[in-house]
This record gives C-alpha cells, structure tokens and sequence, in this order.
C-alpha cells in the first residue's frame, strides 16, 4: 500500500474519531442526569446491592413517600398497620333487668335497688361498685346462733343501702360502714351473680 493511501486512511480514522464524541457525550449526559425513573431505578438497583431484592430501612426504604424507592407504596410499618376496631359499648338496659339502681344520693351515701320481678330475688353475689372500683357484695353471713341470714328481695321492692354507717338490718334498708360515693360526681353499677353488668346511674 502506498504512503499516500495509509495517510487518507488515517485521516478518515481521525475524523470518524471526533465525530463520535458528541454521540458518546450525549448519552452519558442522558445517563448521569437522568430522568425521575432513570434515578429512581438507580436507587433501586443501589438497594439490591446492599439489601437484596427488597431493601429494609437501612437501605432506604426511611422518609416520606415522595422520596422512597417505590413513591406509591407505603414507606413506613405504621402506614401498614391495620387499626384495630374497637368495640361499642351498649349499656344495661334497666327496663329487662330483675334488679336496677333506681335512685343513687351521693352526699347522702346510699343507693337503692329495685325489683321488677313478682317472685322473691336471692341478692346473694349481686354487687354493687362505683367508678372508682369499690364495692358492695351480697354475701350470706352467719348469725350468732349459727343460722344463716340471706337477703332477699321482695317483688317489686325496693331496698335503699347505706353506706358510710350502721344501723339495724331490715328487708328495706341494709348498711356499710365504709362510705362508697365520691361528692363531686360518680356512677353506681350493679352487677348479677354471674358478673354481668345489669344496671347503672351516675350523678
């Protein structure tokens, strides 16, 4: 080959050279600035390097979702947590019970309980609380001559208990030396023997 002919071959060389590096450039500039996809699967491949195919919150997975690996899934544990429901609360209805609270005096220190039944009522294991936990249980207690006193309730009665005092035992009024009601506001419940609230009155 001649000399003149290695030199036209070098020339063209050269020029398809430095015709490439504008091509070369643009798709660097392309790759490095990138669009939100294009840095977004940058961080995700970054993730799969260094956490594995999802990555924990080491690896970026931490902020808000605008930032996050995947923007449209949640980025935090509470975001997936589903709420509990919680439970509605129905009260007694008073008007099915056999016994209710039908009266409660706070500064007078007693409540009364009413029967709507037409047949005499056991109180044994009934009790009575207040909003603070103390209570009142119906309990059978021996007498000093050994026999056993139950109260009873009558049908349609209604039995006031006092507490915070004594006094003689009757089939309409009972006592508790200990006082139960707090002046300022409280609520009276009443529960069966089988602990099932029955009945209950704040005032």
């Amino acid at each position: 080959m001649s000399p003149n002919m290695d030199k036209k071959w070098l020339h063209i060389a050269v020029i398809l050279m430095f015709s490439l590096v504008p091509m070369v450039q643009l798709v660097s500039a392309e790759t490095t600035s990138g669009s939100w996809f294009d840095q977004h699967l940058a961080r995700y491949s970054s993730g799969i390097s260094t956490g594995g195919l999802f990555p924990s919150t080491s690896t970026g997975w931490s902020g808000t979702s605008a930032e996050g690996i995947f923007p449209w899934l949640p980025t935090t544990r509470s975001e997936r947590t589903i709420p509990t429901p919680v439970p509605t609360v129905v009260p007694p209805d008073a008007s099915v019970a056999p016994v209710y609270i039908s009266a409660l005096d706070l500064t007078a220190e007693y409540v009364k309980l009413t029967s709507q039944y037409s047949k005499t009522i056991s109180m044994t294991g009934w009790k009575i609380t207040n909003s603070k936990g103390k209570s009142i249980r119906f309990i059978d207690w021996t007498n000093p001559d050994g026999s056993v006193f139950t109260f009873t309730l009558r049908p349609h009665a209604t039995v006031t208990v006092y507490s915070g005092r004594t006094g003689t035992i009757t089939s309409t009024r009972l006592y508790w030396p200990d006082e139960m009601w707090n002046d300022a506001g409280d609520t009276a419940y009443l529960y069966d023997p089988d602990g099932n609230l029955v009945s209950s009155l704040t005032r």
